[in-house]
């Protein structure tokens, strides 16, 4: 399906709006890169033994048109992550994650995971390419002053710039999505406990994922609304007597 070709300067004005968001943090700049090794160099300096497996090269191919990642530094120092990769398929997105989850992700017992048939349900009426977010990582001293919103938002924008998917997809941990960071990070859907298990997966808080889509909606509604005010500046009730009314 051919989609409309993105409006250059509005994702220039998006861009510069979530940039500015970022200089409210301090003095940070960003790198962009399709070099895999990197992400990994980034990753051991925040901590993080290894990239998830979607960014592994022991389990995939990562050719630079099909991946990049961006790197949030002060100084020399890199204080935050997030990656994309691209592929193409004639399947549809649900029988394509399935296919990788079953092949690449161990389960409780031994051997692999299985998903059931039809799941992620919410996945199968995708087609074509599709775009997957994930290592948004953020060094512990800066969690909570909105790195993360902004570097996935970014991500987003360039993921659909640079490749024109059907749809960017993620999946993160059931406590994360109800505390609502899938809408933070700029995607427009979220469905809880989305992958129904035959052989549920090794790691215990993996059993109830959340899975997370951003699709030409989605993409649209970012492009309008990169850095909405609720979301980057703190709300304040104001009270009166025992009477509280909601700020405007």
């Amino acid at each position: 399906m051919s989609r409309p070709p993105i409006d250059k300067l509005e994702m220039h004005r998006a861009v510069g709006l979530l940039t500015e968001e970022l200089d409210k943090i301090g003095p940070i700049n960003l790198r962009f890169s399709n070099d895999v090794s990197g992400l990994e160099a980034a990753h051991r300096i925040l901590g993080k033994s290894e990239t998830g497996e979607n960014f592994q090269r022991a389990m995939d191919t990562l050719p630079p048109n099909r991946f990049f990642w961006i790197g949030a530094f002060m100084g020399d120092s890199v204080i935050g992550t997030v990656a994309a990769r691209c592929d193409d398929s004639a399947w549809s997105l649900q029988r394509f994650v399935k296919e990788y989850w079953e092949r690449t992700f161990d389960a409780e017992g031994g051997g692999k995971v299985s998903i059931m048939p039809d799941s992620p349900t919410s996945a199968r009426n995708y087609f074509g390419r599709f775009a997957y977010l994930g290592e948004a990582v953020t060094r512990d001293d800066l969690r909570g002053k909105n790195l993360s919103y902004i570097l996935v938002r970014l991500a987003l924008l360039f993921a659909h710039d640079e490749w024109r998917p059907t749809v960017a997809y993620g999946w993160m941990r059931d406590w994360h999505a109800y505390a609502g960071l899938p809408i933070r990070w700029g995607f427009n859907r979220c469905v809880q406990n989305a992958f129904e298990w035959q052989t549920p997966p090794l790691k215990k808080d993996w059993h109830n994922l959340a899975f997370l889509l951003c699709d030409q909606d989605g993409f649209d509604q970012l492009m309008k609304h990169p850095a909405p005010r609720a979301l980057f500046e703190a709300r304040k009730n104001t009270q009166t007597g025992s009477v509280t009314r909601p700020s405007s």
